[in-house]
């Protein structure tokens, strides 16, 4: 559905409309997915009649996961929808845990299995068999991810293609998070037997 302003400010589109307008999007994907002649009338879309070919092979539908990286609302939605879902490689990893704790007890609330054991789940994964190589050599990398999604969030139009980024570094609107934090909660660099044992636990 996207997250940040520009994503909508660029087509002056109401940002504030996104939860729907993807609720919407996903009732015309699943529809015209699993049923022939097609019909919907929301507030943003509308489908007569509509059948796509060819028709997906996969039954009901092919995969679907709903991205849920912080809020209650979201994890309601996809337990709704019984869809499985995906948090962000970004959040700590607390905090993720945290999200698929109350997916699975909203899906017991709901009579519903949740089978969080298949659930893909996105960690950053550097390896070398030297430690200390294995949690500097990726700095800059994770560094820059890092600051390209800060600047995002602080955009209303254009985009982030050949931004100044050591620029906004400099005027940046809040301190990041440290690298070393990240490192604690976001990242798995080490060697093979520690990243082994991270994923395990």
């Amino acid at each position: 559905r996207g997250s940040t302003v520009y994503e909508y400010g660029n087509f002056k589109i109401d940002f504030d409309s996104r939860d729907i307008r993807f609720q919407e999007a996903l009732d015309v994907i699943l529809g015209l997915w699993t049923t022939e002649g097609f019909n919907y009338h929301g507030e943003f879309y509308q489908v007569d009649n509509l059948t796509i070919a060819p028709s997906p092979l996969q039954k009901p539908h092919p995969p679907v996961y709903l991205a849920v990286s912080r809020t209650a609302a979201s994890v309601d939605v996809a337990v709704s929808r019984d869809l499985p879902i995906l948090t962000s490689f970004s959040t700590p990893e607390a905090d993720n845990l945290g999200i698929f704790s109350l997916y699975g007890e909203r899906c017991a609330a709901a009579g519903k299995e949740p089978n969080i054991e298949q659930m893909p789940y996105f960690r950053f994964v550097y390896l070398d068999e030297d430690e200390k190589e294995a949690r500097e050599y990726p700095r800059e990398a994770l560094t820059w991810v890092r600051d390209l999604g800060g600047y995002r969030r602080t955009i209303t139009q254009g985009d982030e293609i050949d931004v100044d980024l050591a620029r906004w570094r400099r005027t940046r609107p809040e301190a990041p998070a440290t690298y070393e934090s990240e490192l604690e909660t976001t990242a798995y660099f080490g060697t093979p037997d520690q990243c082994t044992r991270w994923i395990g636990d």
